[in-house]
């Protein structure tokens, strides 16, 4: 069981800082770019976006990291089983990094910068958004069940 937690928390956490640095590259070339305007619309829509994909990347990474046989996990007899195993991890990690987040840096300044790790609601929505698309995709990806013989 602490094999199956760590396989996941470590496809979790990689995921998670190779989009956090994506998104850090993205906003610091949209704050230096020669923009007339500024807009904090487009800095959620590029923190909602790379959360939607980071949740899509780490599932399946995820889950084919503890799934038996790795390729195709989700169209396995035990693919809700694993999914939901992935999503409660994640769960319990982004909940951690939001504690961590409060401690360090959002108690004394929620507002941040343009930056997930600093910024309380850049954070809550790039973190809302991963866990919507892995919820949506354990809900998509379950195991066709067929019909019984006629």
């Amino acid at each position: 069981m602490l094999k199956r937690i760590f396989k996941v928390l470590l496809a979790l956490l990689v995921t998670l800082i190779v989009f956090d640095v994506v998104g850090v590259i993205v906003c610091f070339v949209l704050d230096v770019a020669p923009l007339a305007e500024k807009s904090t619309a487009l800095v959620y829509a590029i923190w909602f976006v790379l959360g939607v994909f980071c949740g899509l990347f780490s599932y399946f990474n995820a889950g084919g990291a503890i799934a038996d046989g790795g390729t195709y996990w989700y169209r396995k007899e035990n693919a809700t089983e694993v999914g939901t195993f992935v999503i409660a991890v994640a769960a319990l990690l982004l909940l951690a990094m939001c504690g961590i987040g409060y401690a360090v840096a959002w108690s004394t300044n929620p507002l941040g910068v343009m930056f997930v790790p600093d910024s309380e609601p850049l954070s809550i929505t790039f973190f809302a958004a991963i866990l919507a698309t892995m919820l949506f995709m354990r809900n998509l990806f379950k195991p066709i069940k067929s019909a019984p013989p006629k």
